[in-house]
């Protein structure tokens, strides 16, 4: 869990987070909160019973960027610390060209918006949320 606010209790801000995203069933073997090497909060590294469990906790973590409390909070597979710079990175890019798209007015007429597919920012079709290929 990335992005997580400094907490007395990180069971807790787990649990909240888990329950966010309609994963309330979902019990962690361990976390442990990872000392930061900035001044941002440290990383939360959460142990779940299975890849499954994972794998639905993972595709379920897209709906806290709609929830107010976790609009900065990112749940992300396990990552070094130079993974997780150069995924900041790529975010960093994405964000700034959708930023430049509708300052210049086109996102909505476009058809499409920018993502990050395979480790690249690519164009995705805002219809088929797949890689966008102009007719």
């Amino acid at each position: 869990i990335v992005g997580a606010k400094e907490s007395s209790d990180d069971k807790a801000y787990v649990d909240r987070v888990l329950g966010a995203i309609g994963q309330n069933a979902v019990k962690p073997k361990s976390f442990k909160r990872l000392n930061s090497k900035n001044n941002a909060p440290g990383v939360i590294v959460v142990e779940l019973d299975s890849i499954e469990v994972r794998n639905g906790v993972l595709k379920a973590a897209q709906i806290l960027r709609k929830k107010k409390e976790f609009d900065r909070v990112y749940v992300n597979a396990d990552l070094t610390y130079n993974e997780r710079i150069l995924d900041k990175q790529l975010r960093t890019l994405r964000n700034k060209l959708n930023d430049e798209l509708r300052e210049s007015g086109k996102f909505d007429s476009s058809g499409f918006e920018y993502g990050i597919r395979g480790g690249d920012v690519v164009k995705i079709d805002k219809d088929t949320r797949k890689v966008w290929k102009q007719q």
